[in-house]
């Protein structure tokens, strides 16, 4: 399959805004003006704005960084266990490296944050993708749709690409080349990386559901020549599951998840995702949605007793759906902000 980053509702977005200068200069205003806005408000989205600040400087220090001349001689065992390692130590546990392929990346660039323009080529240049998913809060889902949620996911962002420029410096001081793979310029879908890495499977909802944090994760990687063993594709039966369980496509509010399956020329499994549809709930809610990673059960937790047995196992498929029904009845929603959250008037679904 052929991705170009041009194709995704957001660069069509940003291409859409670009051609109205005005639209720019009112986003502009709005993302930079905070006269007008309240202390508990401004309080808020400011702990985005400093994570996201350290993230973007050290993805620039990251892209500009001179790879060390003298190549540290390490075995690829040892290699793969340090950089594993190195992930771990940054509080992230879902860790995967991949083979990267020349159909695994986007063919041409949308809107990144920086350094790109619109409709670069993107070069195969590297051979291996470590992959990381990093998980969203579970407070913050289980308030969405809402400001929360919006944060939540927002910080996991700024979480992944920090974590990535400091891996992508570690592998350029041992003496090979790296480039980071992240929310501020991406090199590939990066959830079909994830997949691929062995870190989840792609699930009804459109997303890569990790037995783990289920939906609530977003992807980072470093995309590097630095020999490294591989990590086998993850199958714990979850196209199965999805076929019974259906909480995603129940819960969604744009009804954007299908209700029938359909299969790629590889004979492989997926649901078709109206993203339009899915993008309009994001524009009313004045955040984003979000609902489908708080309906997924395994985003809840799941018995990792259970998810063990679950491939091929349609009984524990229907007790883990029987015990997250009995815990959370439609989906795990809290309708209260958390306690420093401003008095707004958040949009919330039921």
């Amino acid at each position: 399959m052929i991705y170009d980053e041009r194709d995704t509702v957001f660069s069509k977005l940003m291409l859409k805004n670009m051609k109205d200068d005005s639209k720019i200069k009112k986003m502009a205003s709005i993302l930079e003006d905070n006269k007008n806005v309240e202390d508990d408000v401004y309080a808020c989205d400011l702990i985005v704005k400093q994570y996201k600040k350290v993230s973007e400087d050290l993805h620039n220090e990251a892209l500009n960084m001179k790879i060390n001349s003298k190549k540290t001689n390490i075995k690829i065992e040892k290699a793969t266990n340090l950089i594993k390692e190195f992930v771990r130590l940054s509080g992230i546990d879902q860790i995967g490296i991949t083979k990267v392929e020349k159909e695994d990346l986007y063919t041409n660039r949308g809107f990144n944050k920086n350094n790109f323009e619109y409709g670069d080529k993107v070069e195969h240049k590297f051979n291996y993708a470590i992959v990381f998913a990093v998980p969203i809060e579970l407070d913050y889902i289980n308030r969405a749709p809402s400001k929360e949620l919006f944060m939540g996911a927002m910080l996991a962002y700024a979480k992944g690409s920090e974590v990535a420029a400091r891996l992508a410096m570690y592998i350029k001081s041992l003496g090979y080349d790296a480039i980071t793979d992240c929310h501020i310029s991406y090199e590939s879908p990066i959830s079909f990386l994830g997949e691929k890495a062995g870190l989840g499977q792609m699930g009804r909802c459109n997303a890569v559901v990790n037995p783990k944090y289920g939906n609530r994760t977003k992807f980072a990687a470093v995309h590097t020549n630095l020999p490294l063993n591989l990590d086998k594709q993850l199958d714990f039966g979850l196209h199965e599951f999805c076929e019974l369980c259906r909480r995603c496509e129940n819960n969604c509010p744009s009804k954007a998840i299908s209700h029938d399956c359909s299969y790629d020329e590889n004979n492989k499994k997926y649901w078709k995702h109206d993203e339009i549809a899915c993008f309009k709930v994001w524009k009313s809610t004045g955040f984003s949605c979000g609902v489908c990673m708080s309906a997924c059960p395994f985003s809840q937790g799941v018995d990792e007793n259970l998810v063990s047995k679950m491939k091929d196992n349609k009984e524990i498929m229907i007790e883990i759906i029987k015990q997250h029904q009995k815990k959370y009845g439609k989906r795990n929603h809290i309708q209260k902000p958390l306690n420093f959250m401003p008095n707004t008037n958040n949009k919330r679904c039921k």
